[in-house]
């Protein structure tokens, strides 16, 4: 079975644009790796696209936009996937979803619907930008988003969702230790926001799993 990885990435405003730009680093990589992507970018991370695009089989989603314990949306904020009431087959995909609070009821029921593992976050997402840099160049950003690519990046290279979430969460602990020795004005906030999506990043199902299937 080839390698499938879809993503999705709404840029209407700031934040999506953010993801947007951070997600194509990913995409890039899982290209290199010989995955065959699936791009749902800007406008066509749309309901009636991703309705087009989710009857066929990813073993790896990437699902960036803003959010709710419900729902997560794409352009525009329009609903992509709404719990309990899309009734889409995940086909054991392994499924990160970047958006607030996305792990506690719609994580769970993408598990109903045979996800075999959901990450994402039982909170709100955190990450902060600095006004008038590009995302190319906003180094605040990159403490924030940089270890979330990492859960990707980790899976493309093989990992198991266990060992890419570890990844990840000791990448965050390393910005933490750097941003409270530096003279950045705002440490103590920025720490305490990169710790907040720590504490608030949630793995359901199976931990052992990879994206080509489940490790020993």
């Amino acid at each position: 079975m080839p390698r499938t990885f879809l993503v999705t990435r709404p840029n209407h405003e700031l934040v999506t644009n953010y993801l947007y730009f951070y997600s194509q680093a990913l995409i890039d990589f899982a290209k290199k790796k010989q995955y065959l992507v699936t791009d749902l970018a800007g406008k066509l991370a749309n309901p009636k696209e991703f309705h087009k695009q989710i009857k066929n089989i990813f073993l790896l989603i990437l699902l960036n936009g803003h959010g709710s314990p419900h729902i997560i949306t794409g352009w525009n904020n329009q609903p992509l996937i709404t719990a309990p009431v899309s009734d889409y087959d995940f086909h054991s995909a392994i499924v990160y979803a970047r958006s607030c609070q996305s792990g506690k009821a719609l994580g769970p029921y993408l598990l109903k619907k045979n996800a075999r593992v959901f990450i994402g976050y039982r909170d709100n997402y955190i990450f902060i930008t600095t006004e008038g840099q590009s995302p190319d160049k906003d180094v605040l950003a990159k403490l924030f988003l940089g270890p979330s690519n990492l859960i990707v990046k980790n899976l493309l290279n093989g990992r198991n969702v266990q060992k890419s979430d570890q990844k990840s969460r000791q990448a965050v602990q390393n910005n933490i230790r750097k941003v409270l020795k530096s003279r950045l004005q705002n440490r103590q906030q920025i720490a305490a926001f990169l710790w907040h999506n720590i504490n608030c990043q949630v793995v359901l199902g199976d931990d052992q799993s990879k994206v080509s299937g489940i490790s020993a």
